[in-house]
Formats: structure tokens, C-alpha cells, sequence
């Protein structure tokens, strides 16, 4: 089962800082809705491999990702090859005026393994939503430490 959403939203903060939060995927378990773990395995350049463990319900799911950055415009997350959960997400930054920025992310998973079609379901645009308004949690939170 395929599932894809799309999301975007203006937020009153430069690409270059929204860029930064997203890319930062070790901080997630902190903020981000699901995450429990996230950790850089290896990087090379403007690309790294992750391992992380993202729970929706009951369910735990750990995963490889690869991941390519271009600063500041887009970030690119992909599963690894033969994972259980097959994944390709995109975050869009565009510049606004007066230093705004339209922050969009597309997700397409495939669940490749019966039983977790359920997570494939429950990954709908609200549950998309509640990821981006987590980011603009922090964005907000780390403009007011700085």
C-alpha cells in the first residue's frame, strides 16, 4: 500500500534556520511526534545515512535512511534499499519576502510487510501537519534562546 501527502506552510522564519532544524535529524526524538531515536551513521559531502526508531501507536519501526542536503532549498530523505518501510520524503524551502518562507514536504511511504500497513494508513495530511507545526515549535523555541 502507497501512501502520499503533500504540505505546505508560510512561516516567519529565514529558509536558511528551517533548513538547519530539518536537516539536524539527531534532535528529533526532542521534538518530533513518533521519533525515538535518530543517529548519523556516516556522511560523505552533503549526504548522510541515518538509523532511526519512529513509533506510531503501539508499533516501533527502525529504519535506515539516506539522506541528501542542498542548502537551502531542499533536503531529500530516502529509505534504505529493502527496508520494511519504503520512503521518499522531500522538504521544499522558498524565500518570502521579509524573511518568510514556504515550507512544503511531500511524503510517499510504501509498506512492504503486511503488518505495517497500518503505520502506511495512519500517516495521513493531519499527522503531516502536526510534523511541520512540530518544527515550527522549534524554530520558534530556538529564535527565543538565541
Amino acid at each position: 500500500m502507497t501512501s502520499s501527502h503533500t504540505f505546505h506552510k508560510i512561516l516567519p522564519y529565514d529558509p536558511n534556520v528551517l533548513f538547519d532544524l530539518v536537516a539536524d535529524v539527531e534532535h528529533y526524538p526532542h521534538f518530533v511526534p513518533g521519533w525515538v531515536a535518530a543517529r548519523v551513521i556516516g556522511r560523505q559531502g552533503h549526504i548522510y545515512e541515518t538509523d532511526q526508531v519512529v513509533r506510531i501507536g503501539g508499533i516501533s519501526q527502525r529504519f535506515r535512511s539516506h539522506t541528501t542536503l542542498d542548502r537551502p532549498r531542499l533536503i531529500e530523505i530516502r529509505s534504505d534499499p529493502g527496508e520494511a518501510v519504503d520512503f521518499h520524503i522531500v522538504w521544499t524551502f522558498e524565500q518570502l519576502p521579509e524573511h518568510h518562507c514556504d515550507a512544503g514536504v511531500l511524503v510517499e511511504v510504501n509498506m512492504r510487510l503486511g503488518i505495517l500497513d497500518r503505520i502506511a494508513r495512519s500517516f495521513s495530511r493531519q499527522a503531516l501537519k502536526s510534523m511541520v507545526d512540530a518544527f515550527e515549535r522549534r524554530a520558534t523555541q530556538t529564535s527565543a534562546a538565541s
